[in-house]
């Protein structure tokens, strides 16, 4: 069956990279989550003429952009109801620990989730404007809710890692690595901290 969400081959555009992950969560049927990490030569393709019209175009080459995709292929509906949850670290913050990293419409919620939904999508385009030298990370994890949405009970899927770094101007993009599941536990309590009523469950091997 071929993936609702397809990316691009990767051997068309040597900077991208690509993490593929098959899997079955509990009472879900077998899943596919492809993950890709670009370099972003077009930002009029992702929608930056959009979310910053007053500024050049140019400024936002050369960062990354990540996409991953889910797709259930044995059940659909409420069972492929899963959400993205994102960490990012920052050297410029004032704490450079990990933070959860909210869209900005969402801030004000209770809301632990980045995207949610049937089969979500993650995006991210992270950019910098004017800053000469930054180490920028993120972990992004999926996750879904094992009665899909009765309960505020999180368990994790899966997780990676990618970013980039800026020395002197220069951009670079990190290499996109797939972390643990020992990842995820490790962030288990500031999650609960973070986000009250809402229990996020360790990850049991």
């Amino acid at each position: 069956m071929a993936l609702q969400h397809p990316i691009d081959s990767p051997a068309s555009e040597p900077q991208a990279q690509t993490l593929q992950v098959i899997l079955t969560p509990p009472d879900r049927g077998q899943i596919t989550v492809i993950a890709c990490v670009r370099t972003n030569h077009d930002p009029a393709k992702y929608g930056f003429d959009i979310l910053f019209p007053d500024t050049p175009l140019d400024t936002f080459r050369g960062f990354p952009v990540c996409e991953a995709y889910v797709h259930t292929q044995k059940k659909s509906g409420y069972a492929s109801m899963y959400g993205w949850t994102q960490l990012v670290k920052d050297s410029l913050s004032d704490s450079k620990t990990w933070e959860f990293d909210y869209i900005p419409v969402s801030k004000e919620l209770n809301w632990p989730f980045c995207w949610f939904g049937p089969e979500p999508t993650l995006f991210d385009g992270p950019a910098r404007v004017n800053v000469s030298d930054l180490d920028w990370t993120a972990r992004s994890f999926l996750t879904y809710i094992p009665d899909t949405l009765l309960s505020k009970r999180i368990s994790h899927v899966l997780g990676f890692e990618w970013g980039f770094v800026i020395k002197d101007g220069q951009i670079t993009v990190k290499k996109l690595i797939s972390l643990e599941a020992a990842d995820w536990n490790s962030h288990v309590e500031y999650f609960s901290g973070k986000f009250p009523g809402w229990t996020f469950m360790p990850h049991l091997n």
